[in-house]
């Protein structure tokens, strides 16, 4: 859903600008002067590097809470405090139980009418009822951040619905990245997966992580001393780092190519015949024996056959690129294997097959041929 305040595009004659909603990796960037894209093509692979990080850990977070106010300002206050509150619960669970563990030998010694009795039971009753407040919280949290979710997603929803039908003309309608930006925005709204609204209230859940740990760290520091908590806060840091740039380091190396990529190709033949294009070279080849266990027994000739909603599109993959992730083989592609693979039959009789026609023409399509 792009701002009113949108500049003309001369060569597609259409509303364009930058839009807040930026879903996936259908980036619409029609907003980009010819010296801004000139730049951006020029920059060095270390000046890529980090305006794509800019973007993915910066401006994606601050985008976010641009279209935070859609969701209204007493949701967002109550998810706020509630969050608050759940990171806080677990705090006051702890402290309250280590202090009445500490204090049983002392109650035990003084018997059942001691102030230290009491004083066991006053922090039992703490800390049973912070647990019971925090399993109370938790689904009333979930419960207004399903509803935070809803009212961004149909406020963005009437954006997207205002952007596409306010222009007189339908010249960007037939732009190729128009369409590939509205065909993502649709297909994550009606699989209810990473909109807008579940970023929002992601975000706001966070609340609770980070009031839990800086609570941690605070305790860590009044007990152990700063030379302590500093170290482990680096370390937190670093350790969440890390983790999240292996994950998309693996995710890289055994991914041709992504659906936003499939679904930008698609989107330009709607009402068209299915047609071929070459899927470029992964940045990245996973080794041999990941490639076993990814596609164990894809033939060297692969036809991927993507399917969404009126649009067949064919993609034919050379022999070194068959290679995909699980999660595409398992939902996103179905695979065929359009002719008999060469060397197919060979050993049959050793594996207790037999050649006959009959076995040939059930074992000629191979083991991917659904």
């Amino acid at each position: 859903a792009c701002h009113p305040t949108a500049t003309r595009n001369p060569r597609t004659a259409s509303v364009v600008g930058t839009c807040p909603f930026r879903v996936g990796a259908a980036q619409y960037d029609g907003g980009l002067s010819p010296d801004a894209r000139a730049n951006r093509r020029d920059a060095t692979p270390l000046t890529r590097r980090m305006r794509n990080y800019w973007d993915a850990a910066i401006m994606a977070r601050v985008r976010i809470w641009q279209i935070m106010p859609l969701a209204g300002p007493h949701r967002v206050v109550a998810l706020i405090a509630l969050g608050l509150a759940l990171g806080a619960l677990p705090l006051v669970f702890m402290i309250a139980t280590s202090q009445m563990i500490g204090h049983v030998p002392d109650a035990v010694a003084g018997g059942l009418g001691s102030p230290v009795w009491d004083e066991v039971v006053r922090l039992f009753l703490i800390a049973a009822a912070a647990f019971v407040s925090s399993q109370i919280l938790a689904p009333i949290q979930q419960m207004l951040g399903l509803a935070v979710q809803r009212s961004v997603d149909g406020h963005i929803r009437d954006q997207a619905v205002a952007a596409v039908t306010g222009s007189v003309g339908i010249s960007a309608l037939e732009d190729g990245e128009v369409l590939a930006t509205f065909s993502e925005a649709r297909m994550r709204f009606e699989n209810n997966w990473h909109t807008p609204g579940n970023a929002v209230a992601g975000m706001l859940y966070l609340f609770a992580r980070y009031t839990q740990l800086i609570g941690l760290l605070v305790v860590v520091w009044i007990l152990l001393g700063p030379w302590v908590a500093l170290p482990m806060a680096v370390g937190i840091w670093v350790q969440a780092r890390t983790t999240n740039w292996l994950r998309l380091a693996a995710s890289t190396r055994t991914c041709t190519r992504s659906r936003p990529s499939s679904t930008r190709r698609s989107s330009a033949l709607r009402g068209g015949r299915p047609r071929h294009f070459a899927s470029p070279r992964p940045s990245a080849r996973p080794s041999a024996p990941l490639r076993a266990l990814v596609l164990p027994s894809v033939p060297t000739s692969t036809q991927i056959s993507v399917r969404s909603e009126r649009i067949l599109t064919e993609l034919r993959v050379p022999p070194s690129d068959s290679v995909l992730s699980e999660t595409h083989v398992a939902g996103w592609f179905e695979l065929k294997t359009p002719r008999r693979p060469r060397g197919w039959g060979r050993g049959d009789a050793k594996q207790g097959r037999g050649t006959g026609t009959r076995d040939r023409k059930r074992h000629r399509h191979g083991p991917c041929a659904g």
